[in-house]
């Protein structure tokens, strides 16, 4: 190779090269610098927390090595609960008709006493077979949600026992339920790890309607649903990257899908994975990667984007992912995906 060819690749080789350090230098410049917040505080750190709940005396922590209890406004633990079940990704806890507090885990649903006694456990093939996702707690029982469909139990004789099973063959478009709320006279059954449709199950009596995003629901995988009303909801959707908040309203001809926000109209990500109201009127909407934001009221109709107060780990949560929240007098309690935030109120 002659001296000028050899000048030109020495020549591009070092402007490639300064081109890649000048890239470096420009993102580590631009890489956004976050405010601590002196108000949150993380505890457990490194630990899934997939379930929380507060009986007023104490808050109930499901972890992936167990349940346990902690005080329910400084953090202080309490009680390992049970050590022998495991928790990942999301679950419930709730409190049924007759004081005992029911945890959904990786091999059913267990119940105990408040002073941390298990009574009983449902498991396949009582139930369907799978994770239990969802707890809901009812007037006269509580609902499962599963892997593989859902469960009604109830109280007969004293004893606790199966009283329904609803699966893909009596009503619900997939297997896996991850939510369930009562709206009135109506069930409402979230379904994840969709194939099909997806989307939004409505149980009434024996009757079966259907949101799917042919009705303009923004992902079929329902996340979080919250009532404003009993004509209004608010329906948290996606996977990974897609997804966005749904406004359902009811209308003379059934409930429709009237506003969808995503990042584009000011969620901190697309896929919304739990949405929670705070005692004094504000909406926290969490996100599967890029932290939450508090809305000083739940969007409505006439809300363009969505405004509020943005959070991230940099800013001082345990994770930017926030599976589950539960409101004690002093502070909030964020479960993340690698620790438990407290978030004392200011």
């Amino acid at each position: 190779m002659d001296k000028k060819k050899i000048f030109i690749v020495v020549f591009f080789l070092a402007a490639m090269a300064a081109a890649g350090v000048g890239l470096k230098m420009y993102q580590a410049d631009s890489e956004p610098v976050y405010e601590k917040m002196d108000y949150l505080h993380v505890l457990f750190q490194g630990e899934e927390i997939s379930a929380l709940y507060d009986d007023g005396q104490k808050l109930w922590v499901g972890l992936k090595d167990g349940l346990r209890t902690i005080h329910r406004e400084t953090g202080e633990p309490l009680e390992v609960i049970d050590d022998s079940i495991t928790l990942i990704y999301a679950s419930e806890i709730g409190e049924s008709f007759d004081g005992l507090v029911w945890c959904g885990h990786n091999d059913g649903v267990s119940a105990y006493t408040k002073s941390g006694e298990k009574v009983l456990t449902f498991s396949a093939p009582q139930i369907p077979e799978g994770r239990v996702n969802a707890v809901l707690p009812v007037e006269d029982g509580v609902w499962v949600g599963c892997m593989t469909g859902a469960a009604f139990l109830t109280k007969e004789g004293g004893q606790w026992q199966v009283e329904r099973v609803v699966g893909t063959t009596s009503g619900l478009t997939e297997e896996c339920v991850s939510i369930i709320r009562k709206n009135g006279a109506e069930l409402w059954f979230g379904m994840y790890l969709c194939q099909n449709e997806g989307g939004l199950c409505i149980l009434k009596g024996d009757e079966w309607t259907y949101l799917t995003m042919d009705d303009g629901l923004a992902h079929r995988y329902v996340n979080s649903l919250v009532f404003l009303d009993e004509d209004t909801c608010l329906a948290g959707v996606g996977h990974t990257l897609y997804g966005g908040l749904n406004l359902l309203k009811r209308t003379p001809e059934g409930w429709k899908v009237t506003r969808t926000w995503s990042s584009a109209e000011g969620l901190p990500g697309n896929k919304v994975r739990f949405l929670f109201c705070t005692r004094d009127g504000r909406m926290i909407i969490t996100t599967e990667m890029d932290g939450m934001v508090i809305c000083e009221r739940p969007p409505d109709e006439g809300a363009e984007a969505i405004t509020g107060l943005y959070l991230v780990q940099g800013n001082g949560l345990a994770d930017n992912e926030v599976k589950c929240i539960a409101e004690s007098d002093a502070c909030l309690w964020l479960g993340c995906k690698t620790g438990l935030t407290r978030m004392d109120k200011t």
